[in-house]
């Protein structure tokens, strides 16, 4: 069981009511919607498979791959290691660099 205080969010892994939503299979819950959820009722979801909590990132935890996303307009990209890392769109050859540089 995750502790409260690590708590990042969850995944419904099966058809529930939340509030005045249905939540389908896949949908994901925010850390504030998890913890707004009564003690009692987020470990009864867990414990029957509902939903599936996972912690929050650490922040020195990163994936180790980095990928070259297309960006909004054409001829523009993005680079994600686990989130957007360019603050603006870059270009092929830019994005290329990026992701062979190792910082």
């Amino acid at each position: 069981m995750i502790r409260e205080a690590d708590i990042g969010g969850a995944t419904v892994r099966r058809l529930f009511t939340f509030g005045d939503k249905k939540l389908m299979s896949g949908a994901a819950l925010t850390r504030d919607e998890v913890l707004s959820i009564r003690p009692a009722n987020r470990r009864s979801l867990i414990d029957r498979g509902v939903i599936e909590v996972y912690p929050k990132a650490k922040l020195n935890e990163q994936p180790g791959i980095r990928m070259i996303v297309k960006g909004e307009k054409k001829g523009e990209f993005d680079v994600i290691l686990g989130r957007k890392i360019n603050e603006a769109p870059l270009s092929m050859e830019e994005a290329e660099a990026m992701v062979a540089s190792p910082n």
